[in-house]
């Protein structure tokens, strides 16, 4: 889903920087990536690029790990502040549907910045 592209953009300064730009003062940015310990667990190393790739129906996917330390670092240099950080879980239901251990953290980490 859109809300996942950043882990996506190799570019991601240029990108936030350019939506930083078309927020007003108080204007909210909201976004989920996944979490580093899931990337690291969910994907493999890709010797060409030197960084991680999804493989999704043999087609191999670049993915950019980055960890919320890393994003407010960045989103601060464009105006942004960091608001709250949500790890949402897997509900019961949802792991017994999907077949996922009862022990399996989420997987998404929510980011809410603010411009200052």
């Amino acid at each position: 889903t859109s809300m996942h592209v950043f882990e996506f953009i190799a570019d991601i300064e240029k990108t936030v920087a350019n939506l930083s730009s078309r927020l007003t003062k108080e204007g909210m940015f909201c976004f989920a990536v996944h979490k580093p310990v899931y990337l690291n667990k969910n994907t493999k190393h890709d010797t060409v690029s030197n960084g991680l790739v999804f493989d999704l129906a043999g087609q191999e996917v670049p993915v950019f790990c980055r960890t919320e330390k890393y994003y407010e670092n960045m989103m601060r240099k464009y105006g942004l502040k960091n608001l709250s950080w949500h790890w949402p879980e897997y509900s019961a239901s949802f792991k017994a549907k999907h077949n996922i251990d009862k022990n399996t953290d989420g997987w998404a980490m929510i980011g809410i910045f603010e411009k200052d």
